[in-house]
């Protein structure tokens, strides 16, 4: 009976999504070039790459920081091409300090109550934006960084209405999913599997044979990323601390900064653990703690000071990317859950903690795992519980913390001590990385 519903159920999916389906995708593309609905590509024969276009219609700040190595590299190997970008809204202001970017193309939101319709959505959302802004430009090489479900698929169907003349990304067998969208792609990669994303990303280019072999590729994901430090520096935290009157309106008093949202409940370390760290590390270092966080977070992070009075201030809702990003880079400590938040805090640098609820003993390639997507950085802590707490397995799935509550806040508070004494994150930016 099992083995009937499983049949029935796959015969049913492959229904449903067989009008989007890789193959007939091209063929109804082909269909619209032809009825000049779409414009012809038209390539170039010149051998040099004049024009890239990065396939990445994502809004999340975390996953747009682990792409930030993959565009520098680009920009590195070619430098005289211009490269244009579809991202979602959420994060595209990280990219403002990164050299060689010359549009930006701004996505609608990816989330969507209902997975089907979601999937159809989102696909012809960005069957408009490629012909309402995309189609004017013509590109010698595509590329579609993301890999695995279906969800991320559809960056490659948007890299494969460019029409370029190259069309990079990984099969979609390199998490045992379905290779039917590698017929869109004319360079397939494979491989990766356990790699940092921000190493996956970059050896992207590598494994498709655009690129000479990257020997330190493994280091990328323990240095501070250049272009969002060059970004930081353009909004100092002193002008938010003037924008917010806040005390520290110089910015020379030393600081914290700790976000206790995520996007995930039983990735949120409970308030009062938080609380109680604050004030430890508040009585043996001095460190003042600003609070930080979505719109969303704000009545967490005002719960929060209203539990650390004295310790804490929550300026939650009222930063943008780039005045967060400044606030972060002159921390001496940033603290946090798996978060945007986190990422970019751990990307400039600063000596970071990340609670988890991901057992350290679970170390297969699952999407949440910090093997493959902790924050870069060379001063990044992730704390995790050894293992699962009955009835989780193998991962926490409950509704709120759980696993996560392992994490002592002694643990936080010895950790934070540690990385405080021995880590200072002074960075000097490359020519160009300079206005």
């Amino acid at each position: 009976m099992k083995f009937l519903y499983l049949l029935i159920r796959r015969f049913a999916k492959k229904l449903v999504y067989s009008p989007i389906s890789p193959r007939v995708f091209a063929f109804q593309v082909s269909a619209l070039r032809t009825l000049g609905l779409l414009r012809q590509p038209k390539h170039r024969h010149s051998g040099r790459l004049e024009r890239i276009f990065i396939s990445h219609p994502y809004s999340s700040v975390g996953d747009m920081v682990l792409l930030l190595p993959l565009l520098e590299q680009i920009h590195k190997t070619w430098p005289q091409a211009s490269i244009d970008i579809a991202c979602g809204s959420g994060a595209c202001d990280l990219l403002s300090g990164v050299p060689g970017i010359k549009n930006v193309f701004i996505c609608g939101s990816h989330r969507s109550k209902f997975a089907i319709p979601g999937v159809y959505k989102r696909i012809f959302r960005n069957l408009l934006l490629y012909r309402r802004e995309i189609m004017q430009y013509e590109y010698d090489l595509a590329i579609a960084p993301r890999w695995g479900s279906i969800l991320t698929s559809e960056a490659v169907y948007l890299a494969y209405l460019t029409g370029a003349r190259e069309r990079i990304g990984y099969s979609g067998s390199v998490d045992g999913g379905d290779e039917a969208v590698n017929v869109l792609l004319t360079r397939v990669a494979t491989g990766g599997q356990h790699e940092h994303e921000t190493v996956r990303n970059v050896r992207l280019l590598e494994r498709a044979n655009l690129t000479p072999l990257e020997t330190d590729a493994e280091a990328i994901s323990c240095r501070p990323m250049q272009s969002l430090i060059g970004l930081a520096k353009e909004r100092p935290a002193a002008e938010l601390f003037k924008k917010l009157n806040l005390e520290n309106r110089q910015g020379n008093q030393p600081y914290a900064v700790i976000a206790p949202g995520a996007t995930n409940p039983y990735n949120v370390w409970p308030n009062s653990s938080l609380a109680e760290v604050i004030k430890k590390l508040y009585q043996q270092t001095g460190l003042f703690f600003y609070i930080v966080g979505s719109p969303g977070d704000a009545r967490r992070c005002e719960e929060l000071a209203q539990l650390t009075p004295g310790c804490a201030q929550s300026i939650a809702g009222q930063t943008n990317l780039q005045e967060l990003a400044g606030l972060l880079f002159t921390a001496k400590l940033f603290i946090g859950m798996d978060s945007g938040t986190a990422h970019v805090a751990g990307a400039l640098g600063v000596p970071t903690i990340v609670i988890s609820p991901f057992p350290s003993t679970f170390a297969e390639d699952h999407p949440h795992s910090p093997e493959r997507f902790r924050p870069c950085g060379p001063n990044v802590r992730v704390l995790q519980p050894e293992k699962p707490v009955p009835p989780c397995d193998p991962i926490c799935s409950f509704p709120g913390p759980h696993c996560i509550q392992q994490i002592l806040p002694a643990q936080v508070v010895t950790v934070s001590a540690s990385l405080l004494q021995s880590n200072s994150h002074a960075v000097t930016l490359g020519p160009e990385f300079e206005g």
